[in-house]
C-alpha cells in the first residue's frame, strides 16, 4: 500500500499525519475517498519516555531488503500493531484496522481513520467527569474528583460490552496510557480503542480510566476468548506475529498476563502505583 501525507493532525507528543490511499483508480465518490483515509504514526516522529524508548530503530532496519516488521520492532508503532493483531486474534475488533508501512517519513504504522463527528453529543461520550448527582444510570464511576473551583466530579465511563472489552484488551496489552480521549464514538455509534503505543511493557503498568469492572468476574464469551488468545501464543500464527513486533520478554510476559486472568477469572483491580493515566482526556 501507498499513502500520501496530507495534513498533520495535532494531538499530542509524537508526529502524527492524517493520509490517503493511493489508488490507481482514484476515489468515485466522497464515502469512498472517506474510507481510504489512514492515521500514519512515522517512527521518527516518536517521542521516548523513560520506560519505553521510542524513535529508535532496531539495527535491521539498516539491512537492505529489510521487512517492514523488523523496521519497526520495539517501537510504539510496533506496540500499536501488536495492540490491533490481539484484538483481532481475540474477535473483539475495537481496535482500527492497523498496519506496518513505509511510507515518505519512513517505517511506521497506519491506522483508519475513524470518523468522529464533530457535533457529537456528550450525554453519550464513552468516559466523561460527571457532576454526582447527574450520572446517567448506565455509566460506571472510577474515581471522585476536586475540580479548581472546589467542586467535585465524578469520573465515569459507559457499563457497555463494548467498553468491557476495551478494559480487558488493556488489562491483556497492559495498557499504561488508556486516556478518557483514547476511546472515541464513530459517526456511526461503535466504540473504538486508540493509541497503544505504549502497552506491551514487561512490569505491570495499566493505567486506565476504565476500572469500573474491577474485580468482576469474566463471563464465558471473554474466558473463551483469553483461551484463543492462549492456544494463538502457544503454537498459533498470532505467537509469529507478534514475535516479529515485541520482544521475547515482552511476548513471554503477555503470555502471563493471559494466564493470570485465567487463573483468577476475573478484571484486574488496579496495581500497586498510580493506575491512571495523566492526564485523563
Amino acid at each position: 500500500m501507498e499513502v500520501r501525507i496530507i495534513g498533520r493532525i495535532r494531538s499530542g507528543s509524537n508526529a502524527v499525519f492524517l493520509t490517503e490511499e493511493v489508488s490507481p483508480l482514484g476515489a468515485s465518490d466522497t464515502e469512498s475517498a472517506r474510507a481510504s483515509l489512514w492515521v500514519h504514526k512515522p517512527v521518527r516522529g516518536e517521542s521516548p519516555l523513560h520506560d519505553f524508548p521510542a524513535g529508535v530503530l532496531p539495527p535491521e532496519a539498516s539491512v537492505p531488503g529489510a521487512s517492514v516488521e523488523s523496521q519497526l520492532a520495539g517501537t510504539l508503532a510496533a506496540r500499536e500493531i501488536a495492540a490491533y493483531r490481539v484484538s483481532r486474534a481475540a474477535g473483539w475488533d475495537v481496535v482500527p484496522e492497523t498496519l506496518p508501512i513505509i511510507s515518505a517519513a519512513g517505517p511506521g504504522m497506519i491506522q483508519r481513520f475513524l470518523d468522529i463527528p464533530s457535533d457529537a453529543d456528550p450525554e453519550h461520550a464513552p468516559v466523561d467527569l460527571y457532576s454526582p448527582e447527574q450520572m446517567p444510570r448506565d455509566v460506571i464511576g472510577v474515581i471522585a474528583l476536586d475540580t479548581e473551583d472546589g467542586e467535585t466530579m465524578v469520573l465515569g465511563h459507559r457499563a457497555s460490552a463494548r467498553i468491557r472489552t476495551i478494559a480487558l484488551l488493556d488489562a491483556v496489552i497492559n495498557n499504561s496510557d488508556r486516556k478518557g480521549g483514547h476511546v472515541l464514538r464513530s459517526s456511526d455509534g461503535t466504540v473504538w480503542a486508540i493509541d497503544h503505543g505504549l502497552a506491551f511493557h514487561t512490569d505491570p503498568k495499566v493505567r486506565s480510566v476504565l476500572w469500573g469492572f474491577a474485580d468482576e468476574p469474566l463471563d464465558d464469551v471473554e474466558l473463551a476468548a483469553l483461551r484463543a488468545l492462549r492456544a494463538g501464543c502457544a503454537t498459533g500464527s498470532l505467537r509469529r506475529e507478534l514475535a516479529a513486533l515485541l520482544a521475547a520478554e515482552e511476548l513471554d510476559a503477555f503470555r502471563e498476563r493471559i494466564d493470570s486472568l485465567l487463573d483468577a477469572g476475573t478484571f484486574p483491580p488496579p496495581h500497586g502505583g498510580f493506575p491512571l493515566p495523566w492526564p485523563l482526556f
